[in-house]
């Protein structure tokens, strides 16, 4: 998964990104079933949450929230630059997902 850090974005030009970040994790068919599965039900409850996947390549959030009275999904992964202190909270993040960006994204045609 290829993606722009949005909390590096703020405060540059969002339209021209110095650094696109990729996290690349081995899964099976199954397992991104059952991602896209748990994210949809969020969708359909509009349940406010984090919920942390583990993979031996690292953690992937899947940060479940509500901004303007819309819901999204943002995908959020450890800033490990050593810019930061390791102890530190920070984490990258993507821009707010919609229902139709993942089902287009898992290719889904729903």
């Amino acid at each position: 998964m290829s993606y722009i850090d949005i909390n590096t974005v703020i405060g540059t030009n969002i339209f021209s990104p110095t650094t696109i970040y990729t996290f690349e994790f081995s899964i099976d068919n199954e397992t991104i079933n059952k991602i896209y599965n748990i994210i949809d039900e969020h969708f359909k409850n509009e349940k406010i949450e984090t919920l942390t996947l583990t993979f031996p390549e690292g953690n992937m959030y899947l940060y479940f929230d509500t901004a303007i009275g819309k819901y999204f999904l943002a995908f959020q992964f450890d800033n490990l630059s050593g810019i930061l202190d390791k102890n530190s909270e920070t984490k990258r993040e993507t821009a707010a997902f919609k229902m139709r960006q993942i089902n287009k994204l898992f290719g889904k045609n729903n």
